[in-house]
């Protein structure tokens, strides 16, 4: 995807603008669309204009004001409350509206030369929206491609993330002060931390002070970690810890309640060891490791890996593909280390250790 073109469907907000940061990560050139449809505050606008403007990346506006002709809610009408009614969709519920932006955003894609559009949904935290679910995000896709005679790949960085899991994700692509302090997500049109009473708000930062809760039960949980240590006789051992998100599901009865999709925050430490050191010094450069594991797991469901096309992502396979990566990679080295742990640790509770055996270095 690295020399290709994108093109964000974007608001201002704090999820397509997290999802510019990944898209200006993974794709050679950005582009941003925005759509006019007569929403409460043209301030959403006036931000999304700045923030595209600060990353360098184009930035048009589409006039969808016929929604608001069509359809009376509470984001294109300010004398409808913003209600949220347990089992019913909220008021801010505007009908068609992803269906219509993602259609006109592939229309525009086409226009500049692009062919993968980003979108910010999320079926985690959807509030109940039709149009954030998965299963329209990939009948859309098909729907477009059929359509339009293209091959359009429709990308949802958040779909599987609840809003914790959105503000780490910042945090990961080295942009969370950006999107604290420069998003428009409320309802009242107040920037940054909004109002703090409407649902948008309250989301939004129920989401960061879980995200910074947990950021600093981690620090503290990794401070403390002690893992089990592998006898060797190399001079040089190197241990590397990471973490990336991911979800998976295991489709066997055995599975219980993970037959069911759901999400992870996999910490792994790796152990390294070898008798000689590159010619910086390094036995192996850390960069290296984690560009391997983050870029080809991060944010992704692990049973769409072709590893796992035949078996079921365990965590014991997950331990035993990653340090296969490593090795490979390892092995490209002058230096010649190796790898000779690898954990895997899928909850506070539990972890997985894989050592290769004998036969594997041969």
């Amino acid at each position: 995807m690295k020399n290709e073109k994108a093109v964000v469907v974007f608001s201002g907000g704090q999820d397509s603008t997290t999802c510019l940061f990944w898209a200006l990560k993974n794709f050679k050139e950005v582009a941003t669309v925005t759509f006019d449809y007569g929403q409460r505050h043209s301030a959403e606008i006036e931000c999304a204009r700045k923030i595209a403007e600060e990353l360098g990346v184009s930035f048009k506006v589409l006039d969808m004001t016929l929604i608001n002709q069509l359809s009376a809610n509470a984001l294109t009408r300010d004398d409808i409350e913003v209600t949220a009614t347990e089992g019913e969709l909220p008021s801010t519920f505007v009908p068609g509206r992803n269906h219509l932006f993602l259609s006109f955003a592939a229309v525009y894609a086409d226009a500049i030369g692009a062919r993968h559009l980003i979108t910010g949904v999320s079926e985690t935290d959807f509030s109940g929206y039709p149009d954030c679910r998965d299963t329209f995000i990939k009948s859309l896709n098909v729907t477009l491609n059929l359509a339009m005679d293209k091959q359009f790949v429709i990308h949802t960085p958040l779909m599987w993330l609840n809003k914790s899991e959105v503000w780490e994700l910042s945090d990961q692509l080295d942009a969370l002060d950006f999107v604290q302090e420069k998003t428009l997500t409320c309802y009242n049109g107040i920037p940054s931390s909004g109002c703090g009473e409407c649902p948008s708000c309250i989301l939004r930062n129920e989401g960061l002070s879980a995200y910074k809760a947990k950021k600093s039960c981690r620090c503290s949980f990794m401070m403390q970690q002690f893992y089990p240590s592998v006898p060797h006789a190399f001079r040089f051992e190197l241990n590397k810890d990471m973490h990336f998100s991911a979800a998976h599901f295991i489709p066997s009865e055995d599975a219980g309640k993970c037959q069911e999709m759901h999400g992870h925050t996999y910490f792994i430490n790796l152990t390294i060891c070898g008798n000689e050191l590159d010619t910086t010094g390094f036995l192996i450069d850390f960069k290296l490791l984690k560009n391997l594991i983050h870029k080809k797991y991060d944010h992704s469901v692990l049973n769409h890996h072709p590893e796992f096309e035949s078996k079921f992502p365990t965590t014991e396979l997950l331990a035993q593909q990653i340090w296969q990566m490593v090795e490979n990679l390892l092995q490209t080295s002058a230096n010649q280390p190796h790898c000779l742990q690898v954990i895997v640790r899928e909850t506070p509770t539990s972890y997985v250790v894989y050592r290769p055996s004998k036969e594997d270095f041969q």
